[in-house]
């Protein structure tokens, strides 16, 4: 029994092999080099070690062997690492296969990394014990129904497998945004996703900056537009918004004029034809959040499933006293009583969805970041603390110019999120 356990997930090696890279490699071979000085310490990977069904067809047979050619140096690391405390991975739904094929056990166990086949582990720190299981199973779309069974692929499977073949048949070297569609959490966001990427990115440039000034005066053209009425019913007059620009600024006056004369027969025909479309969107958009089925509103339900779940495990097994997952890419800790509830989150690229200010009618841009998220466990005293640690990966988002305007007014918000937890015993 260890005194203190690593937790980190998802981190989809080999998800990547179309640029044979890692995004991460150094971040995570600096870390194993540190947990590597433990007395008495055990890493547990939960679950989506590997990307297995992100690969290319053409590595289909030799999957893992691909992999670990391709990241030698991290592999290397891993089996000193492994040399001096226990390393223990746990099977998810893009890496299932390590939960039956006995070759690919034997392969690993080359490296110092033990593979655990059943669904879920228990691990004991202090008398109590810790729940661990990737979290797939817990998913319609992702479960296994007959753990153990060469033959069973759940339905994102295909699904994946599919799509990603056609993105990496279909995408230029320019621009391979589409392979960033696994990072969109949650997935509710892929349609609102893809047409920012196709706007900012594939949209006919001579379109896009035709409509742009059209786009940016939009709510400008409607103060306009607002201010001319009540001029004309003599409720209140503002010079600025009512006298043409072309007066006095010449030209420049002149192309704004008609911009804000296209916005302004644009909002009014919007107004006639489509505003009772509109008051029928809005209203079944707030029915549609009440009822859950907002993207963020999914987010919540998705994990208060998580939570039911545990709270279930907690009733079945007493002793246990903390229930660990991974699966969906979302970091948290959460108290239960005198019970924690724990995500691993992931390693892969997230992307945060940033709204322009409402001034400009511009699609949201998703920019991309790492939080590598490590979940740590260790008894003091009486207590067994979880500590939740993350590296902050920063990249230079490969973004145009349109882009950067539209997020520079933005603020940068971060969430913030309990660092350690703890339970008495």
């Amino acid at each position: 029994m260890s005194k203190e356990y690593y937790f980190i997930s998802d981190l989809h090696l080999g998800a990547g092999e179309f640029k044979k890279t890692c995004a991460f490699e150094n971040e995570l071979i600096h870390f194993l080099q540190i947990i590597s000085k433990k007395k008495d310490a055990e890493l547990i990977i939960v679950g989506d070690m590997f990307g297995f069904w992100e690969l290319n067809r053409n590595v289909e047979e030799d999957k893992l062997n691909y992999i670990i050619n391709v990241h030698k140096n991290l592999f290397e690391q891993f089996k000193r690492t492994g040399k001096n405390i226990k390393i223990t991975v746990i099977s998810g739904n893009h890496d299932y296969e390590l939960a039956y094929n006995i070759q690919y056990q034997k392969i690993l166990k080359k490296y110092n990394i033990e593979v655990c086949k059943d669904q879920h582990m228990i691990k004991k720190i202090n008398g109590k014990k810790i729940w661990i299981e990737h979290g797939h199973q817990q998913d319609e779309y992702n479960k296994i129904s007959e753990w153990g069974d060469d033959k069973i692929k759940p339905f994102s499977y295909y699904l994946t497998k599919e799509l990603m073949y056609d993105l990496h048949q279909k995408k230029n070297n320019k621009k391979d945004w589409v392979l960033d569609i696994q990072s969109v959490q949650p997935r509710e966001w892929i349609p609102n996703w893809f047409f920012s990427n196709y706007f900012y990115n594939e949209l006919n440039p001579i379109l896009r900056y035709v409509a742009l000034p059209f786009l940016l005066f939009f709510s400008f053209s409607f103060l306009v537009l607002l201010a001319g009425y009540l001029k004309k019913f003599n409720l209140i007059t503002i010079p600025f918004l009512t006298e043409h620009f072309s007066t006095k600024f010449g030209l420049v006056g002149n192309a704004l004029d008609i911009i804000i004369f296209v916005d302004t027969l644009v909002i009014i025909v919007l107004l006639i034809i489509l505003l009772p479309i509109l008051l029928i969107y809005l209203d079944s958009k707030r029915k549609f959040r009440n009822l859950g089925f907002s993207a963020e509103n999914l987010k919540q339900v998705k994990k208060e499933k998580y939570l039911a779940y545990a709270k279930e495990v907690f009733e079945k097994n007493k002793n246990v006293k903390i229930f660990i997952f991974g699966h969906i890419h979302t970091a948290f800790m959460k108290k239960i009583g005198n019970n924690l509830v724990v995500n691993t989150g992931t390693w892969i690229k997230k992307l945060k969805r940033i709204k322009p200010l409402k001034l400009f009618i511009l699609p949201s841009v998703y920019y991309p970041h790492y939080k590598l998220t490590i979940m740590h466990i260790y008894a003091e005293k009486n207590k067994i603390i979880v500590s939740h640690k993350h590296i902050d990966k920063h990249i230079k988002p490969p973004f145009t110019w349109l882009q950067k305007f539209a997020i520079f007014f933005v603020p940068y918000r971060r969430k913030k999120q309990e660092n350690q937890l703890s339970i008495d015993l």
